[in-house]
């Protein structure tokens, strides 16, 4: 049994090719706090969780971010 909302998320490693939950997003400002969260249902290419947590920052700090740094998982995928 596990929570119906889990999902099998392929990882594409040899030594972990499956892993379950949701895929999830957090922002933090330079000195590491936290200025936004989300989940994400589906799980999404990573390239697609940008912009909604982008939009998420704006909405809750008032300031759009100029910049972002990300794994490589965004831009190895389409």
């Amino acid at each position: 049994m596990h929570e119906p909302e889990l999902q099998g998320i392929a990882k594409g490693k040899e030594q972990k090719k499956y892993e379950f939950g949701n895929k999830s997003s957090f922002a933090t400002w330079q000195g590491g706090i936290f200025v936004g969260a989300l989940a994400f249902e589906n799980n999404p290419f990573d390239r697609h969780t940008l912009e909604p947590q982008l939009v998420q920052v704006e909405k809750l700090t008032g300031l759009k971010p100029k910049y972002a740094i990300v794994d490589m998982g965004y831009w190895a995928q389409s």
